[in-house]
Protein backbone atom coordinates (compact mmCIF):
# COMPACT_ATOMS: atom_id res chain seq x y z
CA UNK A 1 0.00 0.00 0.00
CA UNK A 2 1.67 3.37 -1.12
CA UNK A 3 2.63 5.64 1.98
CA UNK A 4 -0.33 8.55 3.04
CA UNK A 5 -3.26 5.90 1.81
CA UNK A 6 -4.90 5.61 5.09
CA UNK A 7 -4.70 9.50 5.87
CA UNK A 8 -6.30 9.71 2.61
CA UNK A 9 -8.92 7.28 3.05
CA UNK A 10 -9.80 8.66 6.47
CA UNK A 11 -9.88 11.99 4.91
CA UNK A 12 -12.70 10.87 2.20
CA UNK A 13 -14.41 9.30 4.85
CA UNK A 14 -14.50 12.11 6.96
CA UNK A 15 -15.55 14.64 4.10
CA UNK A 16 -18.59 12.15 3.38
CA UNK A 17 -19.72 11.87 7.16
CA UNK A 18 -19.88 15.72 7.21
CA UNK A 19 -21.77 15.92 3.90
CA UNK A 20 -24.07 13.91 4.80
CA UNK A 21 -24.69 15.27 8.30
CA UNK A 22 -25.08 18.53 6.71
CA UNK A 23 -27.65 17.31 4.56
CA UNK A 24 -29.91 15.44 7.08
CA UNK A 25 -29.89 18.75 9.48
CA UNK A 26 -31.08 21.26 6.18
CA UNK A 27 -33.76 18.59 5.65
CA UNK A 28 -34.88 18.65 8.87
CA UNK A 29 -34.61 22.39 9.35
CA UNK A 30 -37.08 22.93 6.26
CA UNK A 31 -39.57 20.03 7.53
CA UNK A 32 -39.59 22.01 11.12
CA UNK A 33 -39.95 25.04 9.52
CA UNK A 34 -42.80 24.68 7.52
CA UNK A 35 -44.36 23.30 11.02
CA UNK A 36 -43.60 26.59 12.73
CA UNK A 37 -46.86 28.59 13.63
CA UNK A 38 -46.60 32.73 13.55
CA UNK A 39 -47.72 34.47 16.18
CA UNK A 40 -49.36 37.27 13.33
CA UNK A 41 -49.00 38.24 9.66
CA UNK A 42 -50.97 35.16 8.35
CA UNK A 43 -54.42 35.46 6.60
CA UNK A 44 -57.68 34.12 7.58
CA UNK A 45 -59.56 30.86 5.16
CA UNK A 46 -63.01 30.90 5.05
CA UNK A 47 -64.20 27.08 6.15
CA UNK A 48 -67.55 25.90 4.50
CA UNK A 49 -68.56 23.08 7.21
CA UNK A 50 -71.36 21.41 5.89
CA UNK A 51 -75.20 21.93 5.60
CA UNK A 52 -78.32 20.66 7.80
CA UNK A 53 -81.86 20.35 6.05
CA UNK A 54 -85.01 22.18 7.72
CA UNK A 55 -88.42 20.45 8.62
CA UNK A 56 -89.62 22.62 5.77
CA UNK A 57 -87.21 21.40 2.76
CA UNK A 58 -84.78 24.41 3.21
CA UNK A 59 -81.39 23.99 3.82
CA UNK A 60 -78.72 25.87 6.23
CA UNK A 61 -75.24 26.36 5.20
CA UNK A 62 -72.90 26.51 7.72
CA UNK A 63 -69.52 27.98 7.75
CA UNK A 64 -66.84 28.76 10.33
CA UNK A 65 -63.14 30.06 9.62
CA UNK A 66 -58.89 29.83 10.46
CA UNK A 67 -57.01 32.41 11.13
CA UNK A 68 -53.66 31.01 10.50
CA UNK A 69 -52.14 33.42 13.34
CA UNK A 70 -51.75 31.95 16.84
CA UNK A 71 -52.07 35.81 18.67
CA UNK A 72 -53.13 38.52 16.17
CA UNK A 73 -57.20 38.93 15.92
CA UNK A 74 -58.50 40.37 12.69
CA UNK A 75 -61.00 42.73 11.58
CA UNK A 76 -62.61 42.95 8.19
CA UNK A 77 -65.59 45.04 7.95
CA UNK A 78 -68.30 43.71 5.40
CA UNK A 79 -67.30 44.45 1.78
CA UNK A 80 -64.65 43.68 -0.80
CA UNK A 81 -62.41 42.01 1.58
CA UNK A 82 -65.44 39.98 3.19
CA UNK A 83 -68.32 39.26 1.32
CA UNK A 84 -70.69 36.84 0.45
CA UNK A 85 -72.22 36.10 -3.19
CA UNK A 86 -74.72 35.75 -4.69
CA UNK A 87 -76.82 37.72 -2.34
CA UNK A 88 -74.40 39.26 -0.10
CA UNK A 89 -71.67 41.36 0.58
CA UNK A 90 -73.28 40.54 4.13
CA UNK A 91 -75.16 37.58 5.21
CA UNK A 92 -74.70 37.63 9.36
CA UNK A 93 -70.37 36.65 8.77
CA UNK A 94 -68.21 37.63 11.12
CA UNK A 95 -65.72 40.64 11.08
CA UNK A 96 -63.91 40.13 14.04
CA UNK A 97 -61.53 36.97 13.20
CA UNK A 98 -59.87 35.06 16.59
CA UNK A 99 -56.66 33.24 16.45
CA UNK A 100 -56.24 29.36 15.07
CA UNK A 101 -59.73 27.08 13.85
CA UNK A 102 -62.90 28.57 14.82
CA UNK A 103 -66.10 26.22 13.92
CA UNK A 104 -69.88 26.28 13.03
CA UNK A 105 -70.17 29.93 13.31
CA UNK A 106 -72.89 30.93 11.48
CA UNK A 107 -75.53 29.72 9.42
CA UNK A 108 -77.20 30.77 5.71
CA UNK A 109 -80.55 29.78 5.13
CA UNK A 110 -80.76 28.46 1.66
CA UNK A 111 -84.32 28.14 -0.21
CA UNK A 112 -85.44 24.59 -1.03
CA UNK A 113 -85.12 24.87 -4.56
CA UNK A 114 -80.87 25.94 -3.69
CA UNK A 115 -80.35 22.86 -5.94
CA UNK A 116 -76.83 23.03 -7.74
CA UNK A 117 -76.24 26.73 -6.57
CA UNK A 118 -72.76 27.66 -4.78
CA UNK A 119 -72.30 30.06 -1.96
CA UNK A 120 -69.09 31.86 -2.08
CA UNK A 121 -67.45 33.14 0.96
CA UNK A 122 -64.30 35.53 -0.10
CA UNK A 123 -61.93 36.76 2.12
CA UNK A 124 -58.93 39.23 2.06
CA UNK A 125 -56.39 39.29 4.50
CA UNK A 126 -52.47 40.42 4.83
CA UNK A 127 -52.69 40.35 0.97
CA UNK A 128 -53.95 37.31 0.62
CA UNK A 129 -57.62 36.24 -1.15
CA UNK A 130 -59.33 32.80 -0.19
CA UNK A 131 -62.41 31.52 -0.97
CA UNK A 132 -64.80 28.52 0.57
CA UNK A 133 -67.75 27.42 -1.72
CA UNK A 134 -70.70 26.07 -0.16
CA UNK A 135 -72.40 23.39 -1.95
CA UNK A 136 -75.41 21.03 -1.12
CA UNK A 137 -73.17 18.16 -2.45
CA UNK A 138 -74.13 14.60 -0.21
CA UNK A 139 -70.70 14.69 1.22
CA UNK A 140 -70.99 17.75 2.95
CA UNK A 141 -73.88 16.81 5.10
CA UNK A 142 -73.96 17.44 8.98
CA UNK A 143 -76.31 16.83 11.36
CA UNK A 144 -76.26 15.92 15.63
CA UNK A 145 -74.61 12.58 15.19
CA UNK A 146 -71.78 13.70 12.85
CA UNK A 147 -70.37 16.24 15.12
CA UNK A 148 -70.52 13.67 17.84
CA UNK A 149 -68.96 11.21 16.22
CA UNK A 150 -65.86 13.26 15.46
CA UNK A 151 -65.59 15.23 18.95
CA UNK A 152 -68.00 14.13 21.71
CA UNK A 153 -70.99 15.01 22.79
CA UNK A 154 -71.39 18.90 23.13
CA UNK A 155 -67.96 19.61 21.12
CA UNK A 156 -64.55 20.89 22.36
CA UNK A 157 -66.35 24.27 23.99
CA UNK A 158 -69.82 22.51 24.95
CA UNK A 159 -73.22 23.66 23.76
CA UNK A 160 -75.35 21.92 21.14
CA UNK A 161 -76.37 22.71 17.38
CA UNK A 162 -78.75 24.30 18.03
CA UNK A 163 -76.09 27.58 19.68
CA UNK A 164 -76.19 28.53 16.34
CA UNK A 165 -77.65 32.55 15.66
CA UNK A 166 -77.95 34.34 12.92
CA UNK A 167 -77.87 37.51 14.45
CA UNK A 168 -74.20 38.45 13.84
CA UNK A 169 -73.40 41.85 15.30
CA UNK A 170 -73.11 43.36 18.51
CA UNK A 171 -71.36 46.35 19.86
CA UNK A 172 -68.36 44.96 21.65
CA UNK A 173 -66.09 47.17 24.06
CA UNK A 174 -65.22 50.89 23.75
CA UNK A 175 -68.31 50.66 20.54
CA UNK A 176 -66.44 48.42 18.13
CA UNK A 177 -68.32 45.81 16.24
CA UNK A 178 -67.78 42.34 17.02
CA UNK A 179 -69.63 39.21 16.31
CA UNK A 180 -70.89 37.14 18.41
CA UNK A 181 -69.69 33.97 17.53
CA UNK A 182 -66.48 34.88 17.24
CA UNK A 183 -65.99 33.07 21.21
CA UNK A 184 -64.39 29.15 21.71
CA UNK A 185 -67.69 28.75 23.57
CA UNK A 186 -69.89 28.34 20.66
CA UNK A 187 -67.81 25.86 18.48
CA UNK A 188 -69.31 22.18 17.96
CA UNK A 189 -66.40 20.85 17.18
CA UNK A 190 -65.25 19.20 13.89
CA UNK A 191 -67.13 16.67 11.45
CA UNK A 192 -66.06 13.85 9.89
CA UNK A 193 -66.31 15.36 6.34
CA UNK A 194 -64.33 18.82 7.73
CA UNK A 195 -63.10 20.16 4.22
CA UNK A 196 -59.45 20.67 4.16
CA UNK A 197 -57.82 24.49 4.71
CA UNK A 198 -55.43 25.53 2.14
CA UNK A 199 -51.59 25.35 3.63
CA UNK A 200 -50.29 29.15 3.44
CA UNK A 201 -49.51 30.58 0.26
CA UNK A 202 -52.20 28.43 -1.46
CA UNK A 203 -55.56 29.48 -1.88
CA UNK A 204 -58.77 28.03 0.07
CA UNK A 205 -60.29 26.43 -3.23
CA UNK A 206 -59.01 23.09 -1.86
CA UNK A 207 -61.89 23.67 0.50
CA UNK A 208 -64.54 23.37 -2.25
CA UNK A 209 -64.86 19.82 -1.37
Amino acid sequence: MMPGRPSLLRLSVVCCTAVMTLAAVFVTSRATGAQVSLPSGQNIAPVYEGWEQNSDGSFNLVFGYFNRNWVEEIDLPIGPNNTLEPGGPDQGQPTHFLPRRNRFLFRIRVPKDFGTKELVWTLTSHGKTERTYATLKPDYFMDDIVIQNNTGAGGPGGGAPGTLEQSPHHQGRGGKQENRHSGRRHQLGCARHRRRVAPEGKTAESARG
